[in-house]
Order: structure tokens, then C-alpha cells, then sequence
């Protein structure tokens, strides 16, 4: 299992925002689009909440909002690459340019926490999130996970 088996060029969006709030939106909105979700409000209001609780800002760039309901059939990750960075209250203080929404049945959390594992190898490989900061093109953006 790779992140691109939960990928589809569609999945990956270049942010023009520097608003978190506006940059979630928009990826719940391409999330919705793809027909991802059954009901965006309630997942929408399952991200906001995490994101008042706790920032799913992880360091190094990146932040993995994400949320498992009840009604999405399958996993799914969206990602956004912003040239503009992003304040998120990372925990290294670093502003956030990668973003990956992840969203999943309520009851997979096996699914759920290999997905995340996935995203946390990228996190932490300098090369990886090089290259996807600098994809020229969402199907470039999926070959930086094909060899994992």
C-alpha cells in the first residue's frame, strides 16, 4: 500500500491561499468534488473540530487534517502544495506548504493508521516532501509516492 492507491490527479491541489481555514475548505470542496464524501458537513465539521482541539500541523511543512465518519465508503488522501506558506500553530513554529486531507470509514482504524504512517514517512524524508513541493503537475506529484 502506497499514498497514491488513495490518489487521483484530481486529489492534488496548488493552493493560492495563505488562510488555513480557506486552504481546508478548499480541499474538503476538491475532496467533495471527487466524490469522496456523502456528507461534506459532517465531515467538514469532524476536521474543524479536531483542528480546535488540537493543530494537525506535524513539523517540517506539513499538516495532515484528517477525519473518519460514518457514510465515506473508502479512504481517501487530497493533497495540497502551496508556494505560499501557510501559518498552522506547527509545532516547530514552521509555517505549512503540504497538506494532506485524509478522510475514511469510521470503523477501519487499522486502514486509518497505516495511511497515516505512510504520510509520516514522507514527513520525515527531506528528498520526498522536496519533490512534492516542487511537483510541476498533480500526476508528478503521485510519482513521488510510487517507489515507496
Amino acid at each position: 500500500m502506497t499514498i497514491a492507491d488513495y490518489l487521483s490527479p484530481r486529489g492534488v491541489v496548488f493552493l493560492q491561499d495563505s488562510d488555513r481555514t480557506a486552504v481546508t475548505r478548499e480541499l474538503i470542496e476538491r475532496a467533495a468534488a471527487n466524490e469522496h464524501l456523502s456528507d461534506r458537513e459532517a465531515f467538514s465539521q469532524a476536521i474543524f473540530e479536531r483542528e480546535s482541539l488540537l493543530s494537525t500541523a506535524v513539523g517540517r511543512g506539513v499538516a495532515v487534517p484528517h477525519a473518519k465518519i460514518p457514510g465515506i465508503p473508502q479512504f481517501f488522501v487530497v493533497i495540497g502544495i502551496s508556494s505560499t506558506p501557510v501559518e498552522w500553530d506547527a509545532p516547530d513554529r514552521e509555517p505549512v506548504n503540504l497538506v494532506f486531507l485524509i478522510g475514511g470509514p469510521a470503523d477501519e482504524q487499522t486502514r486509518y493508521l497505516q495511511i497515516l504512517a505512510k504520510v509520516m514517512l514522507v514527513v520525515k524524508n527531506d528528498e520526498l516532501r522536496d519533490r512534492l513541493r516542487g511537483a510541476p503537475s498533480p500526476e508528478a506529484a503521485i510519482d513521488v509516492f510510487s517507489g515507496m
